[in-house]
């Protein structure tokens, strides 16, 4: 991918505790690549932080989501198709602790789909 035609968009969602970043070739403009990092703390003005890449524990914090684990990652595509793994949970155990911690996985989701479309509007969905 071109560094030059690149399109990054990047979102804090403070309520549901994620932050994504969405990528898109403005050559090739048929899918929306997607990392999305698990907010695990706000400092006192605000600021989040993430696990660090590694860390052998949610303690291990970075305020810089690039050196951070990340949480899922995948595309979207045009038609509205997606594939997504998540990455913090290679093994396919998906742990919450709440019921709310569940339903911002599908708010997250969603909101994903949201961005993609603002970054494709020719999608076709």
């Amino acid at each position: 991918m071109s560094e030059t035609s690149q399109v990054k968009m990047e979102r804090l969602w403070e309520d549901i505790w994620f932050y994504c970043v969405a990528t898109i070739d403005g050559q090739n403009d048929f899918h929306v690549d997607i990392k999305v990092y698990r907010v695990v703390s706000f400092d006192e003005k605000d600021v989040p932080y993430f696990k660090r890449f590694g860390a052998a524990s949610g303690m291990d914090m970075v305020g810089v989501h690039k050196d951070a684990q990340v949480y899922l990652e995948g595309r979207v595509k045009w038609d509205g198709c997606s594939d997504f793994r998540f990455t913090e949970h290679d093994r396919c155990a998906l742990h919450f602790c709440e019921k709310e911690s569940a339903q911002n996985l599908g708010v997250l989701m969603g909101r994903i789909y949201d961005m993609a479309k603002e970054m494709m509007p020719k999608a076709d969905w």
